[in-house]
């Protein structure tokens, strides 16, 4: 099993940090690699959020990955828990594969970081029980998903400067 740690700073505070994670499931289009996504639950009971959903990726691991798995969409289980209490936002996603041959995990977790700043820890397990491939494989799924953090990253920065310039502008 492989794992990697990816931490990111905001420029804002963690009510707009969480308010802009999730308008992004509102329009899937602007994830390029999402096929579809579907909201199985969603609830709020005493300021504690929790929605969960299937996204289904489009597989865009490198040829070679993409051709040994023969897998077109790869479905994560993602699981969210937003205590609006305590100012916290864990988020869990799940990619199980060839009969569990393959998982993937993705936790993170949203806080507070000072006076309108917020941080996100994001922390990536891959782990392929595959002869002669698994190492490589996990590699990649670490080095894809590290990847599409950081164009996450951007998404919600471009957002939330929007959402801000919008809100301006309502007044």
């Amino acid at each position: 099993m492989h794992s990697k740690e990816i931490e990111h700073e905001f420029p804002f505070a963690w009510e707009h940090l969480v308010e802009v994670r999730e308008m992004r499931y509102l329009k899937p289009e602007l994830w390029q690699e999402v096929q579809s996504l579907e909201e199985k639950e969603r609830t709020l009971q005493q300021g504690v959020l929790t929605v969960r959903r299937t996204i289904r990726l489009k597989n865009e691991l490198p040829p070679m990955v993409r051709r040994y798995l023969d897998i077109e969409i790869l479905e994560v289980d993602d699981l969210v828990i937003c205590d609006y209490n305590k100012q916290e936002l864990k988020a869990l996603a799940y990619l199980e594969t060839m009969g569990g041959r393959i998982c993937f995990r993705q936790e993170g977790w949203y806080t507070p970081h000072g006076k309108d700043r917020s941080r996100r820890r994001i922390s990536i397990s891959a782990m392929a029980d595959i002869p002669l491939a698994g190492e490589f494989i996990e590699k990649v799924f670490l080095f894809e998903f590290s990847r599409r953090c950081e164009k996450d990253r951007k998404l919600i920065i471009d957002l939330a400067s929007g959402l801000s310039r919008q809100r301006l502008v309502q007044g």
